[in-house]
């Protein structure tokens, strides 16, 4: 793992403790709970969704070397909780870019 990605492990994890901390342990827990069954038929959803936009992008790339499906899976993800935690779309297209760049 290099130094980007740690970084990023680490902006990540210290913006989902702020975003936590921020709404508070019982509002989570109320929703969750709301949630109920529903909650890992939207889980899945949302992975299904973050799988076919990754073989999108892999499919979208021309180039001959395309990154592998755990690179872009890796940067969609990390591009949309960029973009969920602050500008929207500008930052996660930009850490979408980020992420399947080569070193």
């Amino acid at each position: 793992m290099n130094i980007r990605m740690m970084a990023a492990a680490a902006l990540g994890a210290a913006l989902f403790v702020w975003t936590v901390a921020s709404v508070g342990m019982a509002t989570l827990a109320s929703q969750i709970n709301q949630l109920g069954i529903m909650l890992p038929l939207v889980l899945t959803l949302a992975a299904v969704r973050f799988a076919l936009q990754a073989a999108g992008w892999r499919i979208a790339m021309g180039s001959s070397p395309r990154p592998t499906m755990a690179q872009t899976l890796r940067a969609v993800g990390g591009g949309a909780g960029a973009g969920y935690t602050t500008w929207g779309t500008f930052s996660s297209d930009a850490v979408n870019v980020v992420f399947v760049c080569d070193d």
